[in-house]
């Protein structure tokens, strides 16, 4: 009784705040954001890419199909799927959680990834690998956004994560400061297996947290099968869109 008086007490006097725009919410919201922040999140659904995930035009199909840029080049993963588009309230969650090491951020990324989306495109998985980061970078960062998402996404399943399975080993310039070809010439080389990474014959779960032109989770998918897996899935919590 007195703890939960006490509980009380604390959110009249600290009120939880939005994780888009940390504006006080109404006491007793486990919804994690005020309702213009969630009239604003927009969840991917179908018609998608089987292949790379992106939206299609339902005005030839409502069906999912493959896009014309994987009919005409097929990347290296096997499928690729986003949760959300990348815009406002998303887009500064996961800068919290990315560029602020805000840890306050999950309870948010939590809430939408348990509200649903288009995300999984199947159940079983031998290994859950997160996009590298740099040891410079993650040391400055203090933690790895892709990391903490992949424990997300996979939060009620014993499949293993394993963040040493791909290393990064080269401190690349930021993707976001590069277009799409000086992106996939930027990251060529730069992540490698782990050592002692057992890939051979795994079913691989590849997750970050935004897909921008792919380039990122190509590299790695790429890396992932040379060293024998035998399928890759990308899982990213954000898409930015062109």
């Amino acid at each position: 009784m007195i703890q939960k008086l006490r509980a009380t007490v604390l959110q009249i006097l600290f009120p939880p705040l939005c994780g888009g725009c940390a504006t006080p919410l109404l006491a007793g919201n486990k919804q994690e954001f005020c309702c213009s922040c969630w009239a604003r999140v927009v969840f991917i659904t179908s018609p998608l890419c089987l292949i790379c995930g992106t939206e299609l035009s339902r005005d030839v199909s409502t069906e999912d199909r493959w896009c014309r840029s994987c009919v005409q080049h097929r990347p290296p993963f096997d499928s690729a799927r986003s949760l959300v588009h990348y815009r406002e309230p998303v887009r500064t969650l996961l800068h919290r959680l990315k560029f602020n090491g805000d840890t306050r951020a999950v309870a948010g990324l939590r809430g939408l990834i348990e509200k649903g989306g288009n995300w999984r495109v199947i159940k079983d998985y031998d290994l859950i690998v997160p996009v590298p980061l740099f040891p410079a970078r993650l040391k400055k960062r203090g933690l790895n956004q892709a990391l903490v998402l992949a424990r997300l996404f996979f939060l009620k399943e014993s499949v293993q994560i394993d963040p040493s399975a791909l290393k990064k080993v080269e401190n690349t310039p930021a993707q976001s400061e590069l277009g799409g070809l000086d992106r996939r010439r930027n990251l060529a080389g730069s992540i490698q297996a782990g050592p002692g990474a057992k890939l051979d014959g795994r079913r691989i779960c590849l997750i970050d947290d935004i897909f921008t032109t792919g380039a990122t989770v190509s590299e790695c998918s790429l890396v992932l099968k040379e060293n024998g897996a035998e399928s890759v899935d990308v899982i990213t919590f954000a898409r930015a869109s062109g």
